[in-house]
């Protein structure tokens, strides 16, 4: 449900700058029984309505662990889409991993902190930093019943890891999730929801986390939602810039109800694999 902004420190303290465009990935279906999928993926400040493509190099991580891309990609100007056959059953990633952006000056004034423009000199003796945003998108579909492996293992400076299987989010029960900023939990830290059609600088729909890193995310109803964090901090001594300002998101799917996951084939997933493999040259 909205809420109003009654903690915009929570809210925004940690975020930095607002960037432009937030990062999404969109499965055409999150259950694709047919052993195919079709994505499609941007950077976008009205969902799901991309407005720059993302790289095609994006990992599909196999229920087993394995690490591939898709087999067919196309990033466009406004737009990436990719496809690929899905060998195995169960549930896959689809990531971007980190992907960092460039390098921006910062400048005080009155209080707050500024972006320089293109060209800007900072008045002499101001304070100034520099500033990175590293973006990072997820989204997990299953074929047949859901399996865990690769929800569980965790990847990403900031990471949303659901607690909650993200292929079964139901509309009664929410999706629970844990955030995780260096492998532990950041907790008293806003995630923001995100509907069909909503705008990324809209952020009066958000869930603090607990001390444990842990909050549950209601929707209203079923359909398509982007979940995002945000976080800012100092950035490692070797990264060549002072702060580095995180986005996080996880494209999930609320139901109504758990469907009847059809029973795959006994192949053995070694054969699932190559398969896969052989199919998408």
């Amino acid at each position: 449900m909205k809420k109003q902004i009654l903690a915009a420190a929570l809210l925004f303290s940690a975020a930095g700058p607002a960037a432009a465009y937030t990062a999404y990935i969109l499965p055409n279906t999150f259950n694709p029984n047919d052993g195919e999928v079709a994505v499609t993926a941007g950077y976008a400040n009205t969902f799901f309505n991309s407005a720059v493509g993302l790289p095609a190099d994006m990992k599909l991580i196999y229920p087993d662990g394995f690490e591939t891309i898709f087999s067919r990609a196309q990033a466009g100007a406004t737009m990436t889409e990719l496809e690929s056959d899905l060998p195995q059953w169960g549930t896959y990633r689809i990531t971007t991993g980190e992907l960092h952006g460039s390098i921006a000056t910062l400048v005080a004034e009155n209080g707050a902190w500024r972006p320089l423009a293109a060209g800007e000199v900072p008045p002499e003796g101001a304070d100034t930093s520099t500033i990175q945003t590293v973006n990072l998108a997820d989204a997990y579909i299953s074929r047949g019943a859901p399996s865990r492996g690769t929800v569980d293992q965790a990847r990403g400076t900031l990471a949303i890891v659901p607690i909650t299987h993200p292929n079964e989010v139901l509309v009664s029960r929410g999706l629970e999730v844990e955030l995780r900023f260096n492998g532990q939990p950041l907790g008293n830290s806003a995630l923001v929801l995100y509907d069909n059609g909503d705008l990324d600088t809209d952020q009066s729909t958000y869930f603090a986390t607990n001390a444990a890193g842990r909050a549950t995310i209601s929707v209203p109803q079923a359909g398509n939602y982007v979940l995002a964090a945000r976080h800012r901090a100092n950035a490692p001594a070797d990264a060549g810039v002072d702060v580095r300002s995180y986005v996080t998101t996880l494209t999930f799917s609320a139901i109504n109800a758990i469907p009847r996951y059809p029973s795959p084939p006994p192949i053995e997933p070694e054969r699932q694999r190559r398969r896969g493999l052989d199919r998408g040259r």
